[in-house]
C-alpha cells in the first residue's frame, strides 16, 4: 500500500493542500468568504421574515379575540 504525505484539503474547493493551511489560493479565502458573508445574508432575512410571521399571526389572533368576543 503507497503511503501518502500528510496533507489536508482546501475548505473551499477540496483540493489537496499542505496540512497546516485551510485554503489552497487567495481566490479560494475570497471565495469562501463571500460564500460565508452571503449565507449570513440570507440567515438574517429568514429570521427578520420569521420574526415578522409570528407577530402577524399574533396580531390576527388578538384581532380575533377582541372582535369576536
Amino acid at each position: 500500500m503507497v503511503s501518502l504525505p500528510e496533507h489536508g484539503h482546501c475548505v473551499n474547493c477540496d483540493d489537496p493542500i499542505s496540512s497546516k493551511e485551510y485554503f489552497c489560493s487567495d481566490d479560494c479565502t475570497n471565495e469562501y468568504a463571500a460564500d460565508v458573508k452571503e449565507a449570513k445574508r440570507l440567515d438574517r432575512r429568514f429570521y427578520a421574515l420569521m420574526a415578522v410571521s409570528i407577530a402577524a399571526i399574533a396580531a390576527i389572533t388578538y384581532l380575533f379575540k377582541f372582535f369576536i368576543l
